[in-house]
Parts: structure tokens; C-alpha cells; sequence
């Protein structure tokens, strides 16, 4: 079953559920739009026990591949459905050669850019004085359209990167 897309941003609840993964790469504006092009056809087709979910995706500051499921609008994700997701970015990232699923890279917003430190570095960083506990990071584990509105960005402190610095 095909949902009728494209959704607007604005038209998934604060509550959606959020997938999100980055590329330690800056994407090219041709890779985004092959990204937005995939991900838009699958969010369409996207199902969960036979029932469309209603989704949206979008590439964020070039680096952020990001999924939002308006679960008031439909069931939920199951975990299949989940896995179809996760099928689908593998694919695409295999395919456009870039890596969406590098977990050991921190993603820091500063002087209006984003900058990178690979987890190996942050002790160096932090005696090097180029982060610090009030670094604005990118929270790569919200779980809601909210939180990537309002609490995406934040100290450095506050967010699951306190446990490395």
C-alpha cells in the first residue's frame, strides 16, 4: 500500500519517531539528491504488517540522512519494517559508495560549520583546547522529530558525548 507523499516536514507530528544516520564525508549535492530521490521512493512503499506508515525523510547539513514516522498516523514500525528501513540505507550507501553507519565519529557544530573528531581523538581535542565540555555537539541518538528541532544540537555536557571527554 502506497501512502499519498510527499509529506512536508511540517506535516509529521513532534512526536514522530527519528532514525538518523551521518557520513563522516560531506555528500556531494548530486549524492543528496540520489539519497532524497531512494529514500523518498522508499518512505512511500514503507510498511509495517501490510499497513503504509506514514514517513518522511531528508538530508540534513549535508552529512545527516534522517527518517521521521508519524506513528499517530499509522502503527508503528515493527521490527520488520525497521529492518526493511535499515536494508534500504545500507543499500543506498553501498551503492553511492559512503558510509552512513561510522559510529566512532563525533559530529561538533562550531563557528557555524560542522567539525569532526573521531572518538580516538577527543582526549587530544580536549587537551588541545579544541572542544570542551560546552562544544555543541550533533546528538546522533534523538528519537524524535522534536528533539531534532529543539535538542539536536547542545553542549557537549549534556549529551551521550559527556562519557568521552
Amino acid at each position: 500500500m502506497k501512502v499519498q507523499l510527499p509529506l512536508s516536514w511540517s506535516e509529521i507530528a513532534d512526536d514522530a519517531r527519528i532514525w538518523l544516520w551521518a557520513s563522516p564525508e560531506k555528500l556531494t549535492d548530486e549524492t543528496i539528491q540520489k539519497i532524497d530521490d531512494l529514500m523518498g521512493d522508499f518512505v512511500t512503499r514503507w510498511t509495517s504488517h501490510q499497513v503504509a506508515l506514514k514517513a518522511v525523510s531528508k538530508v540534513l547539513h549535508g552529512h545527516f540522512v534522517v527518517v521521521a514516522l508519524d506513528q499517530s498516523a499509522s502503527t508503528g514500525a515493527s521490527g520488520c519494517s525497521i529492518d526493511s528501513l535499515t536494508h534500504q540505507v545500507q543499500g543506498i550507501a553501498k551503492a553511492l559508495g559512503v558510509d552512513l553507519f561510522d559510529r566512532s565519529t563525533f559530529f561538533f557544530h562550531k563557528d557555524g560549520q560542522i567539525d569532526l573528531i573521531k572518538m580516538t581523538d577527543i582526549q587530544k581535542a580536549l587537551s588541545d583546547g579544541r572542544i570542551s565540555n560546552e562544544t555543541m555537539v550533533y546528538d546522533t541518538l534523538i528519537k524524535s522529530k522534536y528533539d531534532l528541532e529543539h535538542n539536536w544540537i547542545k553542549p557537549a555536557k549534556d549529551s551521550w558525548h559527556a562519557r568521552f571527554l
